[in-house]
């Protein structure tokens, strides 16, 4: 993702290389998943899109991201799977 370009771009295993992501006009929207998921936690504002186990399994992947981009390598998303 290349936020400055606004550019989404998508790489699968055997892919020689990245193809863009168009998302639908209807899909577009301001990103706040993070903000609303703490949010909801702190009891601020009400859960609208997702439930609890949903949303920590979304900030364990985030987690795993990040650490894969540090390392530069495959990182173990707690619950087993890979990013």
């Amino acid at each position: 993702m290349d936020l400055g370009a606004k550019r989404l771009e998508l790489t699968r295993p055997g892919d020689a290389e990245r193809q863009v992501v168009v998302p639908r006009e209807q899909d577009r929207a301001e990103w706040s998943a993070e903000i609303d998921f703490v949010a909801a936690i702190r009891r601020e504002r009400p859960v609208t899109l997702t439930d609890f186990a949903t949303g920590l399994g979304y900030m364990a992947f985030l987690e795993a991201v990040a650490r894969s981009a540090a390392s530069g390598c495959r990182t173990v998303i707690d619950g087993g799977a890979i990013a």
